[in-house]
């Protein structure tokens, strides 16, 4: 009885950890269009360590919060494996690359996670794992030839550094296996973090000294902190509305034109005839006057204001 709730949790998460995976990509590459690469990973790799190490002060108790002497040699070798190597060349090529690109490239990791693992650790893989891995190569070379390869300099270069990071994530997931069934998950991916941030904080901070870094973080918080959704009650009363106009005389090309009637007036005005611009003018309000905002009234053809609400077509 307790075996299809495991297994429904562990699908569970895999198939969460492809959906976040998804979107990583996604929001990783809008974020390298306002920050370079190696000050991103900074700033990642702090928050990140940040948050792991509260998670451990947390769920740990205070006598295994640190991981034993005798697994330092292997979790500094796979720290310095997961963070400086994997991320810092999957930061610099999603920056040359396409988001879907670093998606498909990472989609190969079972098979060199298998191949690795067979190499150093004389594992053999099964029928199944295997033939799993066939076809998810297959898959991903065939949607990379539907797509048209991109064999220019920038994005070529951006793939082949998000192969290596590939390969090197492959590397933690193949070796770092011995240390997760003894210690755990968490905190084996908590101290690999930690560890991999302290050797990354030189080049990272050292990336700050490039021209232009620090301007374009700043630049990028001030965007993030000044977004607003837009009031819906400021976007129901407003309509478009086309000025048009642009020098066509009455009787011209643009003389038959009509522009519907207010209320009292009994028929249509002729055209009017002025410079083409959009503005917007207010909805009928309950009483049934129109209003109109500030650049409402359109320029009549010698360049002067006509009267309120000539040449403006209004959509009730």
């Amino acid at each position: 009885m307790a075996t299809p709730p495991r297994r429904a949790l562990l699908y569970g998460g895999l198939l969460l950890h492809t959906v976040l995976s998804a979107g990583s990509y996604l929001c990783g590459k809008t974020a390298l269009r306002e920050i370079p690469p190696l000050p991103l990973g900074l700033l990642r790799f702090l928050g990140a360590s940040a948050l792991l190490v509260l998670l451990l002060l947390r769920v740990r108790p205070p006598g295994q919060r640190m991981p034993p002497k005798s697994a330092w040699p292997q979790l500094l070798v796979l720290s310095f494996v997961v963070v400086p190597v994997s991320q810092g060349f999957f930061q610099t090529g999603l920056a040359l690359s396409t988001a879907a690109h670093a998606a498909l490239l990472y989609s190969l990791t079972p098979l060199f996670v298998m191949l690795l693992a067979q190499a150093l650790r004389r594992e053999l893989p099964g029928v199944r794992t295997a033939l799993g891995t066939l076809i998810a190569l297959a898959g991903t070379l065939y949607v990379l030839a539907w797509r048209g390869l991109d064999l220019s300099r920038g994005p070529l270069f951006g793939d082949l550094l998000l192969l290596v990071a590939v390969i090197a994530w492959a590397l933690f997931t193949a070796e770092g296996r011995p240390l997760v069934s003894v210690h755990g998950p968490l905190p084996v991916i908590a101290w690999t973090l930690i560890a991999g941030t302290a050797m990354y904080l030189p080049l990272g901070i050292a990336s700050l000294a490039a021209p232009g870094a620090v301007p374009r973080i700043v630049h990028a918080s001030r965007r993030l902190a000044r977004r607003r959704l837009p009031d819906p009650r400021h976007q129901r009363d407003r309509v478009p509305a086309l000025v048009l106009g642009a020098g066509a005389p009455a009787g011209g090309p643009r003389g038959g034109l009509h522009q519907p009637a207010a209320a009292g007036d009994g028929g249509t005005r002729p055209f009017l005839p002025g410079r083409a611009r959009h503005t917007a003018v207010r909805r009928r309000r309950p009483g049934g006057d129109l209003r109109s905002g500030p650049r409402a009234a359109a320029r009549s053809a010698h360049g002067r204001r006509g009267p309120p609400g000539a040449g403006l077509t209004v959509t009730p």
